[in-house]
């Protein structure tokens, strides 16, 4: 006789034949078979590129620049470079100027790991690598630190701190790079004496000094203002820096750095 199984519910009385419930249970093992076997493909898929799209490695940076031009050109030509050569497996995030992380402390939050790539000047990171300011207006470029071991040694200073040192950019020739603005016209070099100098994080202090005006440690998104109030006579930047931060109103005169400079006894 075919055993049967009961179950007793309010009072009622169910029978079932046991192999009902070995089909039941069947039926449960298959469902759970077929659950499985979907996951474990679902999971292949994603393994497998053919089958799911990879997701780019990204990787930020912050500059100290305005990302407005001409200030930004060389930040995003190194962005699209970096995704050109990977071929869109590794991209870089642009997280803003020094609104998002000041200039001065950008170099430090990459050593921190706030930001991956920090886009900076050697001034800057001259606590992070003692001695690093030397090369900021080194007679060599990029190109030429690079084969004569130039680069090398900046990269073993920055390790010291736990840094990598990518490489540098130049947008204007050797000892070229840096120009003094004025509110009002330069013709000699004792008219720059007493005149307040603005400069970002304190660079160039020590010539500035010498040519015995006041170094003014200003940010340079607050040179306009400064400029503007009479806070400062003149600044100190970069070529392309009185485009990158609108200072034609309030500037007179350009007074070109340091290839002048040296030539002060002929002047």
């Amino acid at each position: 006789m075919r055993s049967l199984h009961y179950t007793r519910y309010k009072g009622r009385i169910f029978y079932r034949s046991k192999w009902g419930l070995a089909i039941g249970r069947m039926k449960k093992l298959l469902m759970l078979l077929i659950m499985v076997v979907a996951t474990v493909m679902v999971f292949a898929g994603y393994a497998d590129p053919a089958l799911a799209q990879k997701k780019p490695v990204e990787l930020t940076l912050v500059m100290f620049l305005p990302d407005i031009p001409p200030g930004n050109f060389w930040t995003h030509m190194f962005m699209d470079k970096v995704k050109a050569i990977s071929k869109g497996e590794l991209v870089i995030r642009l997280m803003g100027g020094p609104e998002a992380i000041p200039g001065p402390d950008a170099p430090a939050a990459a050593q921190r790991g706030s930001v991956d790539i920090a886009n900076s000047i050697f001034i800057f990171s001259d606590a992070l690598a003692p001695g690093l300011d030397a090369f900021a207006r080194a007679e060599y470029t990029p190109a030429e630190l690079r084969k004569n071991g130039g680069l090398e040694f900046i990269q073993k200073l920055f390790a010291k701190s736990g840094i990598h040192f990518l490489g540098q950019s130049s947008p204007s020739d050797p000892q070229m790079q840096t120009c003094f603005y004025f509110k009002k016209v330069i013709s000699k070099i004792d008219d720059i004496k007493g005149l307040k100098i603005a400069a970002t994080g304190g660079s160039n202090r020590a010539h500035i000094e010498g040519l015995g005006a006041i170094c003014m440690p200003i940010g340079f998104p607050e040179y306009f203002t400064a400029m503007e109030r009479g806070v400062v006579d003149g600044y100190n930047v970069g070529i392309p820096g009185i485009q990158d931060f609108g200072l034609t109103p309030v500037t007179v005169a350009c007074w070109m750095s340091f290839s002048a400079l040296t030539a002060a006894d002929g002047w």
